[in-house]
């Protein structure tokens, strides 16, 4: 199911768009609001750009490391009972989802805009394969109320009742997951949840039977022990910490471990 308004004219989207209050909100908080609050911030933080510049170095090391450090992810994975799929073209990259949808008899994919779907092309594959694809858009503005996302998800579970599983791109949204089923009229575990992050809320889903995998990204890791790091490095010229966000799934099965964490926002 692709975006509606794709089918409109360029002057007409972008018209619209000028009047969609929402989209400009978001626009005004990523450009001008954005610059005035970084710029007070680095006001009172003068190692703030050697901050950024050893930042930048670290992420083109990473990048110049890419093969190690992906080495290292695929056997974490696999260590948690994962399996990791490699390909070096987008051809490979679809023929892998196709022969995963062809094994396990996946006639319907539902999923939100991915750059790296878009770009090798996935949704054309999926339906020249004969599978029946529901792309839902997932705007800025549905991370600060998820509610938004209401109407849009239980239309298409309406047009789309042999649907499974839903996967969401954030958080926020999974969380909210029990709201967009109980609208559509569904049970817990009635169609799979899957998505990212833990969160009081999401915590809450997997007691009650809603969400059942999450991607445990642990935010506390990914942003506080990053900046310490980059002080220590930049003040006190010590070597930087290696910190392994990568804890694994969350699921039924474990997610009373880290209940208490994702409700002190450490998880």
């Amino acid at each position: 199911m692709s975006d509606p308004s794709l089918g409109r004219s360029f002057p007409a989207r972008a018209h619209a768009a000028l009047e969609d209050a929402h989209l400009q909100e978001a626009l005004g908080i990523a450009t001008t609001k954005f610059i005035g609050l970084r710029k007070e911030a680095f006001a009172g933080f003068p190692a703030g750009e050697a901050l950024r510049d050893r930042a930048r170095a670290i992420k083109e090391g990473t990048l110049q490391q890419l093969d190690r450090h992906l080495g290292r992810l695929a056997d974490r994975i696999e260590g948690l009972g994962g399996h990791v799929h490699w390909a070096a073209t987008g051809d490979e990259a679809r023929e892998i989802v196709l022969r995963l949808c062809r094994d396990k008899g996946v006639r319907m994919a539902v999923k939100s805009k991915s750059m790296a779907t878009e770009e090798i092309e996935l949704n054309d594959a999926l339906e020249a394969a004969g599978l029946t694809v529901v792309r839902i858009p997932s705007p800025t503005e549905w991370a600060a109320d998820p509610n938004l996302a209401i109407p849009v998800i239980t239309a298409a579970l309406a047009n789309n009742p042999a649907t499974k599983a839903i996967v969401y791109p954030g958080g926020q949204l999974l969380g909210n997951a029990p709201t967009y089923m109980q609208a559509a009229g569904k049970k817990p575990g009635e169609v799979i949840q899957i998505g990212f992050d833990t969160s009081p809320q999401i915590v809450e889903a997997f007691k009650q039977g809603w969400v059942q995998l999450t991607a445990d990204q642990q935010p506390f890791l990914q942003g506080y022990m990053p900046i310490l790091s980059l002080c220590q490095q930049v003040v006190y010229g010590l070597a930087p910490i290696n910190v392994d966000t990568g804890a694994g799934f969350v699921t039924p099965d474990n997610y009373e471990a880290v209940a208490t964490l994702a409700t002190e926002g450490l998880r």
